[in-house]
């Protein structure tokens, strides 16, 4: 069953997510599998970028997490919705619970 889902990233750290000519953002596509679309606008009020998700739920989960541990390099926060993910400081708490999520250089 495909789900949608989006998160938001700030936008001045949403090149980390594109990569030169769109190399990370096809890299986690083929990591994951689930459809990656960065939108071209911000939220509006707000400087966060919303980037659509979809695919099966372990696709969408991948890819999440893909772009989660991308964000976290630089300290930068991945929200849904502005609740925060399982990013920058939400990361480190996550795995002093033993989860681990990719890292992607």
């Amino acid at each position: 069953m495909q789900i949608s889902k989006t998160v938001h990233v700030p936008n001045e750290h949403v090149g980390l997510a594109i990569g030169k000519g769109g190399e990370t953002l096809k890299l986690f596509k083929s990591m994951s599998g689930a459809n990656v679309q960065v939108q071209k606008e911000c939220v509006p009020g707000t400087n966060l970028r919303p980037i659509a998700l979809t695919g099966n739920a372990g696709e969408v989960h991948q890819a999440e997490m893909l772009i989660v541990g991308k964000m976290a390099s630089v300290g930068a926060t991945v929200t849904q919705g502005g609740i925060p993910s399982f990013g920058g400081a939400n990361m480190a708490a996550a795995a002093a619970y033993g989860m681990q999520y990719p890292q992607v250089s």
